[in-house]
């Protein structure tokens, strides 16, 4: 650029001192340098403005890759942090629940109904906080990219009952009716049936929990969506229904319908939180329809085969840690 302004300036010195205006002016260098000088500047300002973007795009990237950094530590430690506290919480509440469920037992043989109430508000109350416990878990595995699934081959049907059976003592303690409907032709399926039974429980005790006098229902299905082969799980209820406009969080982690201190249903605000992230991990999701009162309706699907769904994620995250 410089060595294209000195040239027109040489030009453009000798036409105005030679050409037009001979004998006017003498012909010196100086003349030529001055003229080089004005024809260059702009290009110069030019050059010196791209190397200061250049320099602030470069200290922007620094400061990003930096910040980047200092979140994976963050994460890696909090990841840390979480399992270390998830054992050490765990060991205790073991405890507690094994030598209630002892004393309870010891209870019923004596027959001392209240001391079997008490020991029985002892064991629900730890189960409650181990299950906690368990979610926030599981939620940093899931952020982190750590958790594994354990794809096995399983039987739907049974699946299904046994998560409604693990729900109907809390179902009659809420006069809740339940009612599991299984399409005939819902068979043998590959998955992480562990996540999905832990999908369809939550699913189900939220259901159960809103639903106080009324009745929740199950139905399983086989489909097929967007050319690939589905289980459905449908969990009806006939509780107060969700408003349009806390739908769209409802699947947000630690996010709660009823922010009140006095909310009557407990909860931390990760089930569904967790059950939306396991779906999308087993080649399916998580939906709700509802209206205000006109109950819910919650639509879980997964995958029949979530091996290739799995080893198709797999693969995208070694070609991205490759990149």
């Amino acid at each position: 650029m410089l060595a294209v302004s000195v040239v027109a300036a040489v030009l453009l010195d000798y036409l105005i001192n030679v050409v037009l205006m001979p004998g006017v002016t003498p012909y010196t260098p100086w003349g030529t340098v001055v003229t080089a000088g004005l024809i260059a500047a702009p290009s110069w300002w030019f050059i010196i403005g791209q190397n200061l973007a250049l320099k602030a795009a470069r200290d922007d990237l620094t400061a990003t890759l930096a910040a980047r950094d200092a979140a994976e530590t963050q994460s890696a430690e909090k990841s840390r942090f979480l399992a270390t506290m998830s054992h050490e919480l765990r060991t205790p509440l073991n405890a507690i629940i094994g030598y209630s469920e002892m004393l309870k037992e010891g209870a019923e043989d004596d027959g001392r109904a209240h001391d079997v109430a008490d020991h029985k508000r002892v064991l629900d109350s730890a189960r409650r906080l181990l299950a906690l416990v368990d979610d926030v878990l599981e939620m940093s595995a899931l952020e982190s990219g750590r958790l594994a699934l354990a794809v096995a081959e399983f039987d739907a049907a049974m699946l299904a009952r046994r998560a409604m059976a693990e729900v109907r003592e809390a179902a009659a303690a809420n006069d809740v009716r339940l009612k599991l409907r299984i399409a005939s032709d819902v068979g043998r399926a590959w998955t992480d049936a562990a996540r999905l039974k832990g999908c369809l429980a939550h699913l189900l005790d939220n259901a159960v929990q809103f639903s106080g006098g009324g009745e929740v229902i199950l139905t399983v299905t086989a489909r097929a969506e967007n050319a690939h082969d589905m289980l459905v799980f449908e969990v009806e209820d006939s509780g107060p229904g969700i408003a349009p406009e806390h739908q769209a969080r409802l699947f947000e982690a630690f996010h709660q319908l009823d922010q009140s201190e006095t909310r009557a249903h407990g909860g931390a605000g990760l089930g569904l939180a967790l059950a939306r992230r396991y779906a999308r991990r087993l080649g399916g999701d998580l939906q709700v329809s509802s209206r205000p009162g006109a109950g819910s309706t919650f639509r879980l699907s997964v995958s029949v085969d979530a091996r290739a769904v799995d080893a198709e994620r797999r693969a995208d995250l070694t070609c991205l840690q490759a990149a």
